[in-house]
């Protein structure tokens, strides 16, 4: 329900974007986190705020979205991004990120202990646990990631739109957790509050290209894209278990 309405206050071409959704692999990875899904949805909602800058409403999103699933406790820190971004540009932000996510990472290989005594005992017990520890990411979604947000940042200095500002930051952070993967504790679980958002970012930056017909050829691409990776992880690979799909009523 909230990424139809996010879609319909934010896109204008609906069919791209519920393809998106569909290929992009999320609808059937919703499918096996559900309420993870649920408050993701309700966060994406919650552009329509940060386009209006609407700080405070966003904010309150925020909050109705974290009684659902606490991770999303991490978008009041996102909050304080996008209003950075209406001062700093996304260049400046990416590089002074780049230095913080190579300090955040010394601190967890060269200082464990420390990191543990300081997180709240819920986090600090995925550090410990080495089962949370273990790669679960993998290459093939790192470099998928990597992919968009390299077409998000050429599409933001190709065609100039701010807009495109804070998909650019949010795709910056699901890099950098892919890249931590096996360092992060539940890295996937991580990775996913951020990729959740190229469903609006992905059909916000083939809308920013003026020509009808690059716009038609980079939505095949997208499309395609997306297709291949979903059809070879989803269905061959059985990533998420969802295809076929079991309830609990198969026992």
């Amino acid at each position: 329900l909230f990424v139809g309405l996010a879609f319909y206050k934010t896109q204008k071409d609906l069919t791209f974007c519920v393809l998106i959704l569909i290929v992009s692999g999320e609808y059937f990875i919703s499918l096996n986190n559900l309420r993870q899904a649920l408050a993701s949805s309700l966060i994406l909602f919650g552009y329509v705020y940060i386009r209006d800058k609407k700080w405070i409403s966003f904010a309150v999103v925020c909050a109705v979205a974290s009684t659902l699933h606490k991770s999303m406790i991490v978008f009041f820190a996102m909050l304080i991004v996008f209003y950075a971004l209406e001062y700093i540009s996304i260049e400046k932000f990416v590089v002074i990120m780049t230095i913080a996510v190579g300090v955040f990472f010394l601190l967890i290989k060269v200082f464990p202990s420390v990191l543990v005594a300081v997180l709240p005992e819920r986090l600090a017990y995925y550090i410990e646990y080495s089962i949370f520890n273990e790669a679960t990411i993998g290459t093939l979604r790192m470099l998928e990631n990597i992919a968009i947000f390299a077409f998000l940042l050429y599409t933001r200095e190709k065609t100039g739109e701010k807009k495109l500002d804070c998909f650019v930051a949010i795709q910056f952070f699901a890099v950098a957790i892919c890249l931590f993967d096996s360092v992060v504790p539940a890295a996937y679980r991580l990775m996913r509050l951020f990729s959740f958002w190229q469903l609006l970012s992905i059909p916000t930056a083939a809308q920013c290209y003026n020509y009808k017909n690059d716009r038609l050829t980079v939505k095949i691409l997208l499309a395609l894209f997306y297709g291949v990776i979903c059809f070879y992880s989803i269905v061959i690979l059985g990533d998420e278990e969802v295809i076929p799909y079991r309830s609990i009523f198969n026992g």
